[in-house]
C-alpha cells in the first residue's frame, strides 16, 4: 500500500533507501526532477534538491516557504546554503529549539561552513533524527543514499522553520484527530484496534468521536477525575509533550534519555 503524503517529512520518509546509480554519479530521480533531465557528475550534489522535492511532493512548497518552484530554481535551491538564505530573508531562521519538520543545515566542523541539509524527523535533547538525501555511513555529505541519520545539535549551523501550524493553535480535539490520522493499526497492533472499539460518552465534536474514545480508553487524556476533559481547550507545549510520551509508551516504543 502506498504511503499517504501529507507533509514534506512524509514525502522524505517515503523515499528511504533510494540510491543514486551508479555509485558516485549523482544520477538520481530527484536531480532528474529538478533539472528536467537526467544528469550526472560532481556538479550535481543533491541533498538540497531532495529536501526541495519533499516540499514539492507534499503539495506544500509555496504554503510552507512562500516560494514557487521557479522561484527556488532561480535562487539556486540545489545549494544547501539556499535554506539558510531563505530562513534569514523570511525571518524563519532558528539556531535552537529544533523540532520535527525543520530543514536542518549542517556544519560538521563548527567553522561556519554549510556542508549538508536534511529534514528533522524527531528531536530528543541534543540529538536529532533526520531524513537526508545524498548521505551514507562514512560519507555524511555526498553518500548517494536517502537515509535516516542521527545527528548532534553541535553539528548544526541552524535551520529553516517552515510555516507549520503551531501546536498551541490547535484544540485538544484537533490534536487527537491528527494523531488518529497518522497512527497506523500496524504500529499499535491489536491494542489500537481494541481501543478504537471501546465506547464512552462525553461531549465533543462528532468528527473527533473515534479519536476521543481512543484517548480516554488508552489514558492519553486522563481528565480532571470528574469526567471533564475540556476537549475544545488549547493544548500547551507541555501537555503536548506528555501526550506524545504517553502515546510512545502505548505503542511500545523504547524511550531513552540522551545527553
Amino acid at each position: 500500500m502506498d504511503m499517504i503524503i501529507k507533509t514534506p517529512l512524509d514525502a522524505a520518509i517515503s523515499k528511504l533507501g533510494v540510491t543514486e546509480f551508479p555509485d558516485g554519479s549523482n544520477n538520481v530521480e530527484f536531480n532528474s526532477w529538478y533539472y528536467g533531465k537526467e544528469v550526472s557528475g560532481p556538479d550535481y550534489p543533491w541533498c538540497s534538491v531532495f529536501v526541495l522535492w519533499a516540499f514539492h511532493a507534499s503539495g506544500l512548497l509555496t504554503e510552507l516557504t512562500g516560494l514557487t518552484l521557479d522561484d527556488c530554481r532561480r535562487a539556486v535551491a540545489e545549494s544547501a546554503s539556499f535554506w539558510k538564505t531563505l530562513g534569514l530573508e523570511r525571518d524563519r531562521w532558528i539556531t535552537s529549539e529544533y523540532r520535527a519538520g525543520d530543514v536542518v543545515v549542517f556544519d560538521w566542523d563548527g567553522h561556519g561552513s554549510i556542508d549538508h541539509v536534511g529534514l528533522a524527523e524527531s528531536v530528543v535533547g541534543t540529538q536529532l533524527l533526520c531524513i537526508e538525501g545524498n548521505t551514507a555511513l562514512g560519507n555524511d555529505s555526498n553518500g548517494g543514499r536517502v537515509m535516516r541519520r542521527e545527528r548532534r545539535a553541535s553539528q548544526i549551523n541552524g535551520a529553516f522553520r517552515p510555516k507549520y501550524t503551531e501546536v498551541n493553535d490547535m484544540t485538544r480535539a484537533e490534536t487527537l484527530a491528527l494523531i488518529k490520522e497518522t497512527v497506523t493499526p500496524e504500529l499499535l497492533g491489536e491494542l489500537y484496534k481494541k481501543m478504537l472499539a471501546a465506547q464512552h460518552g462525553d461531549e465533543h465534536s462528532a468528527w473527533a468521536a473515534e479519536a476521543v474514545d481512543f484517548a480516554k480508553k488508552s489514558g492519553l487524556f486522563a481528565g480532571d477525575g470528574d469526567g471533564n476533559f475540556e476537549w475544545e481547550e488549547p493544548v500547551t507545549r507541555q501537555e503536548a509533550a506528555i501526550l506524545f510520551r504517553r502515546f510512545a509508551q502505548l505503542a511500545g516504543l523504547r524511550l531513552e534519555s540522551r545527553d
